[in-house]
């Protein structure tokens, strides 16, 4: 790069990517510096070694700790509701661009909540949704399929784990209306099934 010119900052995949390999080397140092058996006689790092330091290190999931919740709100539009997601062409039912989008919105701002974090596979997922609405016209338990796919989407866990704790919702009118989801997972709600 010349003198004088601006240095571009690094675009937040470059830099997620770059973070990346610097756990990656700081793990294979660390873990080499503790079991000599993981280094071979030329200085290199064996399959093993670096497999079973990846695992424990890096390629680990954080999980979003038991009993703690993670909350967020989308906007409410009419697309979320099971009635107006769908349309019907050329023989085929297909989901809408607008449905879609509007699922998308639930998967990003869950996606920022989790903060890189999932949930554990095969335990129950209460979901906690507060439906704010203008008018009478809207049924809040049309949105509940909607916001459940979008969910499952994310969290990667099926939606059969799912349970409802509440379903609520009020009334406003001098508001733009919205949904607010809230997830956690107990302590005692896995199970041993295959």
């Amino acid at each position: 790069m010349r003198e004088g010119l601006p240095h571009a900052p690094a675009s937040g995949v470059k830099a997620s990517i770059r973070t990346k390999y610097r756990r990656i080397g700081a793990a294979l140092t660390a873990a080499c510096r503790n079991a000599s058996s993981r280094v071979l006689p030329f200085g290199g790092f064996s399959k093993r070694g670096v497999l079973a330091v990846l695992n424990s290190h890096v390629l680990a999931p954080r999980y979003v700790p038991l009993g703690e919740s993670v909350a967020l709100t989308v906007p409410l539009t009419s697309t979320l509701s099971k009635n107006a997601q769908h349309e019907v062409g050329q023989g085929k039912v297909f989901l809408k661009e607008d449905a879609q989008a509007a699922r998308d919105a639930i998967g990003w701002e869950l996606k920022n909540a989790l903060q890189g974090r999932v949930f554990q596979p095969r335990r129950k997922v209460w979901l906690d949704i507060l439906v704010q609405r203008a008018n009478m016209k809207s049924d809040p338990i049309n949105l509940l399929d909607a916001i459940a796919d979008a969910v499952k989407n994310i969290i990667r866990v099926d939606d059969r784990w799912f349970a409802v704790a509440r379903l609520d919702w009020e009334l406003v009118r001098n508001e733009r209306p919205f949904v607010r989801i809230r997830l956690w997972q107990d302590a005692d709600s896995g199970t041993d099934e295959p």
